[in-house]
């Protein structure tokens, strides 16, 4: 398979708006390559939002920059730590 170049977007409303969110901004287009969505699990907000995330071919795009490991294992951090707390939760 050749190397293909994909950009993040991210789509970010209410659950209940995220069918319309998704039919009026993702599904038509014919670029997106791959669509996942999550639900907050906050116990304030718990299943009240949503954020969608779209990869999107960007054949011209710029190659990010790597960034600092440092940065990644404090990320694995948060979230992992989400899945043991509220705290941890609200902070990812």
């Amino acid at each position: 398979m050749p190397n293909k170049r994909y950009e993040l977007q991210q789509h970010l409303g209410s659950a209940e708006q995220s069918l319309a969110m998704f039919d009026s901004e993702i599904k038509a287009n014919d670029n997106v390559q791959m669509v996942y969505a999550r639900l907050n699990i906050t116990p304030d907000r718990l299943f009240q939002d949503v954020i969608i995330n779209t990869f999107v071919r960007n054949p011209d795009g710029k190659m990010p920059m790597l960034g600092d490991p440092v940065i990644v294992k404090m990320k694995r951090a948060i979230f992992r730590g989400s899945s043991k707390s509220d705290y941890g939760k609200q902070l990812r």
